[in-house]
């Protein structure tokens, strides 16, 4: 039956209007569905029993070909092939003319190739302070690797005899504090501060010390004689 549906219809353009809907049908539900034609595929394609494409056709004839339109959108048309394409741009561009001249250019040097048998000395004073350098502190690194325990005893010894040192200062200090009289001190200060100090200068002019102390003692006898004026007394 449906291989005869198909050939019927190879000759119609169906074009659906919608959107198409897969529905399961009977051959009752065909019978009542009038305005509907169901039909299947080719019968190459394999499908479940009773399960078919139900559209609501718009039917149309054509003479040359068949379509069949299912409402997909339409590829946009390929344009027309030209077999003989033309130029419709006929001015020729003349290339710029380049005038440079190209001349060979030799090098105003020559490079001659070494003499034969001429030992040339290679001088890298530099390269071998570096070296000497770098060996020095190789050896370095060796021998402290090596006289670990005897650079320790070393150090040991030389913080030993600075805290030796440090403890003889120390007790020098105290004895010099046990030796300490209190009385001695003071009466040294007192007469420090007790002793007359004369000026070397007399209203600016230099003077022996003797003319000083005469000339400071008038001086206090003078005031003293102003202090001590006799009084009337009633």
């Amino acid at each position: 039956m449906s291989a005869i549906w198909y050939r019927c219809f190879k000759q119609f353009n169906v074009s659906v209007r919608g959107i198409v809907t897969l529905k399961y049908s009977t051959s009752c539900h065909q019978q009542n569905s009038k305005s509907k034609i169901s039909f299947c595929h080719q019968p190459s394609m394999h499908f479940r029993p009773g399960f078919s494409s139900i559209f609501e056709p718009n039917l149309r004839f054509t003479a040359n070909h068949s379509i069949i339109d299912i409402g997909f959108p339409q590829i946009r048309k390929i344009n027309e092939i030209i077999d003989n394409p033309k130029n419709s741009n006929v001015h020729i561009i003349e290339p710029p003319q380049i005038s440079q001249s190209i001349e060979d250019k030799i090098p105003e040097k020559s490079l001659d190739l070494p003499a034969i048998g001429v030992h040339i000395e290679k001088q890298a004073v530099r390269l071998i302070v570096i070296r000497r350098r770098k060996m020095k502190k190789h050896k370095r690194r060796k021998m402290r690797k090596r006289l670990t325990y005897v650079l320790r005893k070393i150090k040991g010894k030389r913080e030993l005899n600075r805290e030796k040192a440090f403890h003889e200062e120390l007790l020098v200090q105290i004895r010099a504090a046990e030796k300490f009289d209190a009385k001695e001190y003071v009466a040294s200060r007192l007469e420090i501060l007790d002793k007359e100090r004369v000026p070397l200068k007399w209203q600016g002019v230099i003077l022996p010390e003797e003319m000083i102390r005469k000339l400071i003692k008038e001086k206090r006898e003078k005031e003293e004689q102003k202090r001590n004026k006799p009084r009337l007394t009633l």
